[in-house]
């Protein structure tokens, strides 16, 4: 029997494929986000999707994480400049905790001190933060480029960025 797989409610429940099997609850299925929200210059945003409950030949999904792809990640690190990454463990206003996985890139090559300081103030901002997003209002937040330009926004104060990217972004 053929299931239709439907999109969170985030994203208003879009039929996003079918399968076929058993044994469904508990896979994973991963999908650019440009599928979902029909704009093509998200194609390197992959969403993971769990499938949560079969009923009536429907599948329902819950988001399990989000990531860049690593083409896309490669492209933005050239020579001259310093890539910062950072990894925080946060919880979110609905009680999940979650692994942010942020990475700047600065607009020259930075010194140990101002990498030091660009990492500290990234990973302050993100414990700050999150915690007022729920799961689902943060991973749109993401999708939209909000949360990133915010970032970048507070940060170049100091030091020039030139990329501020949330890189992957899982459920533990």
């Amino acid at each position: 029997m053929w299931y239709k797989i439907l999109a969170p409610k985030v994203f208003n429940e879009q039929e996003i494929g079918q399968t076929l099997g058993s044994n469904l609850v508990g896979r994973v299925v991963k999908l650019p986000l440009s599928r979902l929200i029909d704009d093509i210059t998200k194609q390197h945003i992959h969403l993971f999707l769990r499938l949560k409950e079969v009923e009536d030949g429907v599948v329902r999904t819950e988001i399990k994480g989000y990531e860049l792809s690593r083409a896309y990640l490669a492209r933005l690190v050239r020579r001259r400049t310093s890539r910062i990454d950072s990894i925080d463990k946060v919880k979110t206003k609905d009680g999940k905790e979650i692994v942010v996985k942020s990475m700047l890139i600065t607009a020259h090559k930075a010194t140990q001190r101002q990498r030091y300081l660009l990492r500290k103030r990234l990973s302050q901002y993100i414990q700050k933060v999150v915690p007022e997003y729920n799961w689902e209002a943060f991973i749109l937040a993401l999708a939209v480029g909000r949360f990133q330009s915010e970032i970048k926004r507070r940060l170049k104060k100091i030091y020039p960025i030139r990329h501020a990217e949330i890189r992957k972004v899982e459920l533990c």
